[in-house]
């Protein structure tokens, strides 16, 4: 069951892909953000929050920190 979305917005209109955890949308955000996508939000459907590139970017250091300090 799909529970967040990813998307971003290119030339010709928005992509936008569904994932089943958080671990695995986070993981695509992260990708799209790193090919300089500007427009990249995640959103979960059962809370409705949506999360802009701004937002992920510091989840994504959290997280990223979180596993180097548990190493």
């Amino acid at each position: 069951m799909i529970r967040f979305t990813v998307s971003y917005a290119n030339g010709t209109g928005a992509v936008i892909s569904g994932h089943d955890t958080t671990q695995s949308a986070y993981e695509e955000a992260r990708e799209y953000i790193r090919k300089g996508y500007h427009d990249v939000v995640l959103t979960d459907l059962g809370t409705g929050a949506r999360s802009s590139s701004t937002d992920i970017k510091k989840s994504l250091e959290r997280i990223d920190e979180f596993y180097r300090d548990a190493w």
